[in-house]
């Protein structure tokens, strides 16, 4: 059927307003997968990197609602890493 790999580099960066956060999302497929899906895979990998750093953001910064990091996945996931 084929491979999926994927992984993300994240950077953090000291500026005066803060600390910014940089990253990168590398996905690679191969076989029959990568005939079939290869740009659905990468673009599906980016927009749910997005959606994870974003919602580690909110929370981070306390712009988040209470009950955010529930209602996604992604953010839970952090919330419990941090635990």
């Amino acid at each position: 059927a084929g491979f999926a790999k994927g992984s993300a580099d994240v950077r953090l960066t000291e500026t005066a307003d803060g600390t910014l956060l940089g990253y990168s999302v590398h996905a690679r497929v191969g076989g029959k997968l990568a005939q079939l899906g290869a740009r659905l895979i990468d673009g599906t990998a980016r927009k749910m990197a997005d959606a994870f750093f974003g919602n580690f953001i909110a929370i981070v910064s306390g712009d988040a609602p209470d009950d955010a990091a529930e209602a996604d996945g992604a953010a839970a996931g952090v919330q419990q890493a941090e635990s």
